[in-house]
């Protein structure tokens, strides 16, 4: 029978998913995307070659990537779709007799039709052990549903997040780029804003003027081609998968990426595939770029959803995401195609989508700053505990997050807290920040448009120039303008 080696991170949590199936049949170990976690499942199994076991999971092509890390038929194992299990009657899904079972990317049991198809196999067999692993367990635009709580009885072995997995070196550091393909569209939208705005000419007139300025600049030293040359290697050869929106952003923008690569100079070959969901040849395109090991191209994969979870390629070196997205699961997801234990190289992700206001590096990299302070100070008080032994901090720097926009989007969000009409719809977003945020500082990182806003409200105070009704609403938030003042450089605090 085969032997499974794990990580030993993931024989940490193999021995805990043991442990706790002696007094409990439910369990789940939340692990960050490219951490492994199939190994747990194929563990589980080969250990238990007797019994009658089966594996669910959102699509077929994670149970054949699942099959092709076994190497060989999995003994007594059933593999099947949370979609076809959603269609087989209660008779057939009591004919499996199963002992085992694995929920793979268990927060999928969240949906109406894949979960009631899931519950109804798990009310079949009450004692049957049970196995669920996802990159997280809360289902963000479902009303934040815990998927932890409602399956696994809040029975979670392991919890470990993308950035955590980073910091401790289990997977590798990305070279992580934001920047803003539709820069131009940003920059007219904005445009439009002034123009229509309430604001006195002059003041208008100035704005536009900074605004094409920063265009002219970005232009000439940041169009897209420009950031592919500076953070790609000449004669660049690795694979990137492209995320796109729909099947008609694919179509728009497949050429537009190949010409971005060829303008970059970084090759003078690249070599396009495409995957999604009805399309017939797609199997083979996948393939094709699988074991594309051209030395003298770039292959890129553009996809629609397809490859948003659970699906590994061995030699990936990088993703492009064209797709903006509200979800974390879907984003944590898509750049963690790029990631994956046991590889020593540095991984590139390309993030192209509006990160003036989406959840992109912002959250990433603040995920990253909340690791790297947990685990110095940690490392702080084993030191001092343990006089003698070599300190090894991390330095934040070694992180490699480049914002190739972050000039234009801090003047962007500048120009917008001045537009005079604006004022409703940002006191609404302060007003939110204040009951989310009880007694924390508006940090000028993770919230540029408020922390302007507010500072120009301020300006505005002093100066007489602001209305009692404003005043008034500005005070219904406990805004103390008294002590409102900058901290260095970094936050606005109120009380």
């Amino acid at each position: 029978m085969k032997d499974i080696k794990l990580y030993p991170h993931n024989q940490e949590t193999y021995d805990k998913i043991q442990a706790l199936w002696k007094t409990e049949n439910k369990v789940a170990a939340v692990q960050a995307t490219g951490t492994g976690k199939s190994y747990l499942i194929l563990k589980c199994v080969y250990n238990t070659p007797e019994a009658n076991k089966v594996i669910l999971a959102p699509s077929n092509y994670i149970l054949e990537q699942i099959e092709k890390e076994a190497g060989e038929q999995l003994p007594n194992t059933k593999l099947l779709t949370y979609s076809k299990l959603s269609f087989m009657s209660d008779t057939e899904i009591e004919s499996l007799h199963i002992d085992y079972i694995f929920l793979d990317e268990f927060h999928r049991c969240g949906a109406e039709q894949w979960g009631d198809g899931a519950q109804r196999l798990l009310n079949l067999f009450p004692d049957a052990k049970v196995l669920g692993t996802s990159a997280t367990h809360i289902r963000f635009l479902d009303n934040a549903r815990n998927m932890g709580e409602e399956l696994f009885n809040g029975n979670i072995v392991n919890n470990l997040s993308l950035a955590e997995a980073i910091v401790k070196k289990i997977l590798p550091m990305p070279k992580y780029i934001s920047a803003l393909y539709t820069f131009d569209d940003e920059v007219n939208n904005l445009k439009t804003k002034v123009e229509n705005s309430k604001n006195d000419e002059e003041s208008k007139k100035e704005m536009l003027k900074e605004i094409e300025i920063m265009k002219n600049k970005l232009n000439k030293s940041k169009g897209i081609p420009n950031i592919l040359k500076k953070h790609l290697s000449k004669n660049y050869n690795g694979k990137f998968i492209i995320f796109c929106k729909d099947k008609v952003h694919l179509d728009e923008m497949k050429e537009t990426v190949v010409d971005w690569f060829k303008q970059s100079k970084v090759t003078k070959q690249v070599d396009v595939y495409t995957i999604y969901s009805d399309y017939t040849n797609g199997d083979i395109e996948v393939n094709e770029f699988i074991n594309n090991k051209n030395p003298k191209s770039i292959k890129l994969l553009f996809s629609i959803e397809m490859f948003n979870e659970g699906i590994h390629i061995e030699d990936v070196t990088g993703v492009v995401l064209l797709r903006p997205t509200t979800s974390p699961i879907v984003y944590y997801q898509q750049i963690g195609r790029a990631v994956q234990v046991g590889r020593d190289n540095t991984p590139v992700i390309f993030d192209l989508v509006n990160n003036f206001s989406n959840i992109g590096a912002k959250n990433f990299a603040s995920d990253l700053e909340k690791e790297v302070k947990l685990k110095n100070k940690k490392l702080n008080k084993d030191d001092n505990q343990k006089d003698g032994e070599d300190k090894k901090y991390i330095d934040i720097s070694e992180f490699m997050i480049f914002d190739e926009t972050l000039e234009a989007m801090d003047l962007f969000s500048k120009i917008e807290g001045n537009l005079i009409d604006n004022w409703d719809g940002m006191y609404l977003k302060l007003r939110e920040f204040c009951i989310n945020n009880q007694n924390e500082e508006l940090n000028y990182k993770e919230n540029t448009h408020l922390y302007y806003w507010l500072a120009n409200q301020k300006t505005k105070i002093k100066k007489g120039i602001l209305d009692d009704i404003k005043i008034n609403l500005l005070k219904q938030l406990d805004i103390d303008f008294g002590v409102l003042i900058q901290n260095g450089t970094n936050h606005m605090l109120y009380s």
